[in-house]
């Protein structure tokens, strides 16, 4: 019998951040060690998909709040906001780590394709009817645990999260991301071609985000996670984000 792999341990998690940020030359076989055991344990259990809510304990909540990366919240009640009626916030969690979420994952609940992340993310916006919704927008995924990047995850999460939504809001028709191009900059700067105005700023970015590596995926880091993981390219939003 092929014995079941054990489960992981903060120790392993806390290590393995730790060895990546430092990622000196002498740390890479014990790296690669952590990288495959981690590996081997997330993917030989039935990791959770939950939503969570403000009902969760402090802690947790806190952890999240002060670790968010790509929108920080500025107040408990910014945080309240994201957990309302038409909101929804979804953890990635193991067995054997209760109170430890892995990945996170943030979603509106909308009418149409959301354009404007400022819409999204305003506290004193109305509370919208959640079954009204026809649409399902994810605006923020993330490794919750520095110690498990670039291990499987994100996709588990996504698709839970997917699955759960669809069970309680059957109107729900499209599911989305409103995502960054942070890889865009440096690509038109590289290339000595700054463009000019808006439409051609457009053309520039359908072309980076199309364009692929030796490897045959694409070149922005943001769209090898999701198209890796089943979405399409659907449009691009040049004000979706004045922040």
């Amino acid at each position: 019998m092929v014995p079941m792999p054990a489960a992981p341990t903060t120790d392993q998690i806390e290590r393995r951040a730790e060895l990546l940020a430092r990622s000196g030359p002498g740390d890479a076989a014990e790296l690669q060690r952590l990288t495959d055991d981690l590996g081997a344990m997330m993917r030989g259990t039935d990791l959770v998909v939950r939503r969570l809510t403000l009902d969760e304990p402090g802690e947790v909540l806190d952890r999240l709040v002060a670790a968010e990366p790509v929108h920080p919240f500025t107040d408990r009640r910014d945080l309240a906001d994201r957990l309302d009626d038409d909101r929804r916030c979804f953890v990635l969690e193991h067995p054997a780590l209760p109170g430890r979420p892995l990945n996170i994952v943030w979603c509106a609940l909308w009418r149409g394709t959301p354009q404007d992340l400022a819409a999204i993310l305003d506290p004193e916006a109305p509370t919208a009817d959640p079954d009204t919704a026809d649409t399902a927008a994810f605006y923020s995924i993330w490794n919750v645990e520095p110690g498990l990047v670039g291990l499987p995850g994100g996709r588990t999460l996504l698709l839970g999260a997917v699955a759960a939504l669809q069970a309680q809001l059957p109107g729900l028709r499209t599911f989305v991301t409103l995502s960054p191009v942070p890889g865009l900059r440096a690509w038109l700067e590289a290339r000595g071609e700054p463009p000019v105005g808006e439409p051609a700023l457009l053309t520039s970015c359908a072309r980076y985000l199309t364009s692929l590596r030796d490897d045959g995926r694409p070149l922005d880091a943001v769209a090898r996670f999701h198209l890796g993981n089943g979405a399409r390219l659907w449009s691009l939003a040049p004000d979706a984000d004045l922040s």
